[in-house]
Order: structure tokens, then sequence, then C-alpha cells
């Protein structure tokens, strides 16, 4: 079960926005990327259209940019309930995004089918993108996880084609 961490002020709380072992290093109490799994995060901050937004961005995908095995690129979009007034999402509706990423993960990556690349927040929307190997596959968890109605919020998803990693090319620009 994934550990939350909230914040008192507002850049703990934009940190907040994510899974506490993606970011938090518990050995020194700092925000930096930390490794789960054999995953590295680094956390983006940005601001569009006058809005802050935040992306927990997997460094370990910048070393496979182009690896023709995980050409496809799967975005889900998630609408947030529950915002504050600069479009992030509450402390209520962060636990349902937790739940609902730990319900998709899973689907996601198993039989080594995807690797999780970025999760963004902005704007009340989440998004979660992976890296996949095989399409039908991806659309058959989702098709699965959206039958099943086991999440809190309706999903939106899309599977694209990208051996180029065109579409992962910002998140992974903007990491060390």
């Amino acid at each position: 079960m994934s550990r939350i961490r909230y914040g008192l002020n507002e850049r703990d709380n934009l940190y907040s926005l994510f899974r506490y072992d993606r970011m938090y290093n518990t050995n020194d109490s700092t925000w930096k990327p930390h490794m789960t799994d054999d995953e590295i995060f680094t956390i983006v901050e940005f601001e569009q259209n006058g809005l802050p937004g935040i992306a927990s961005v997997n460094n370990c995908l910048k070393n496979l940019t182009g690896n023709r095995e995980l050409k496809w690129h799967l975005s889900v979009l998630i609408q947030c309930s529950n915002v504050t007034n600069r479009g992030l999402p509450s402390k209520n509706e962060q636990k349902v995004l937790y739940e609902i990423e730990a319900t998709l993960d899973p689907y996601i990556k198993a039989d080594n089918g995807g690797v999780f690349l970025a999760c963004v927040t902005h704007n009340a929307l989440r998004e979660l993108i992976w890296r996949v190997r095989n399409p039908e596959e991806a659309n058959a968890a989702m098709q699965h996880i959206i039958q099943s109605r086991t999440t809190q919020r309706p999903l939106n998803y899309r599977i694209d084609d990208d051996p180029s990693w065109t579409r992962a090319v910002w998140y992974l620009d903007n990491i060390n």
C-alpha cells in the first residue's frame, strides 16, 4: 500500500500530488528523485496558462528512448472532481487518484507489458503515462478496468504507435 505525505506549505502540497514512495526520500527526509522498484523519478514543476503543474517522470526511460519493444505510448486521462482554486487536486481527491493509479499500474505492467513513464497533474487533470509493448494487451487491460467499474472516476485513454518516442520527448527532456 502506498504511503502518502501531506505537506504544510505550497511546495509540499504540490509534491503530495504523487504517491509518497515515488518521490520522498525517507533516508534523509528530502524531496528529490527517489528509487522504487528499479524506477527513479524526477519531479518537474511547470506553469501553463497561469496554473501550476507538476510531473513525476521516470528517469530510467531516458536510456530506453527509441527502444522498439516499447514503441506504444499509453496515456490515461482522469478528470479531477475536487480541486483547489489553482486546479490542483484536494487531499481527498489525491487519495482517489492514488487508488486509481494503484489499480491501473499492475494491469499495464503485467507480464512485463509496460513501463511507467510519467504522472502529470495540471488544470484539474491527472495524466498517467506508460510505454507499452503490446497495444492489444494494454487495450484489453484498460477495457477490463473500465468495464469492471473499479475506479472512482471515469477514465479516458489512448494508445499511440510512437516508435520514435516523440510523445515522450517533453517528459524525458525535462529531467537531468
